[in-house]
């Protein structure tokens, strides 16, 4: 599953969430690091293409 947005108030609930549910969540911002996924269950991060 990919999450846009993931560092904003509803994409960082919206990562825990699924990744607590066990989901493969990609979580993609502008600013984020594996550091920031870690935190938001496990996640993998990932950055749009520029």
């Amino acid at each position: 599953m990919v999450v846009t947005g993931a560092t904003g108030n509803i994409g960082r609930a919206l990562v825990r969430l699924l990744a607590g549910m066990g989901e493969q969540v990609t979580a993609v911002a502008r600013h984020i690091t594996e550091a920031d996924c870690r935190r938001r269950g496990g996640a993998r991060a990932s950055r749009p293409a520029r």
